[in-house]
């Protein structure tokens, strides 16, 4: 993870994007916490993103992401 995290914040948007779609997948396997403390802080990065594609690709995501960590914890990671 640490090297994904120092990636992640790529050039290319193509890469943004698969890795904003990756994250998302794999927050199913990690769980709950390793996904509010890691992958939600990559994941609000990349929805602020220039890109139209990487923003949809997150946005796609967050269904997984909400059955993972529940919507009240996603409302206040979009709120705060």
């Amino acid at each position: 993870m640490p090297t994904l995290q120092s990636y992640y914040p790529d050039d290319t948007a193509q890469f943004r994007a698969g890795t904003a779609d990756s994250l998302c997948h794999l927050a199913e396997v990690v769980g709950k916490d390793y996904t509010q403390q890691k992958i939600m802080p990559m994941l609000m990065d990349l929805i602020k993103d220039d890109n139209a594609e990487v923003k949809l690709n997150v946005i796609n995501g967050l269904k997984k992401i909400s059955n993972i960590i529940g919507t009240d914890i996603l409302q206040q990671n979009f709120i705060t």
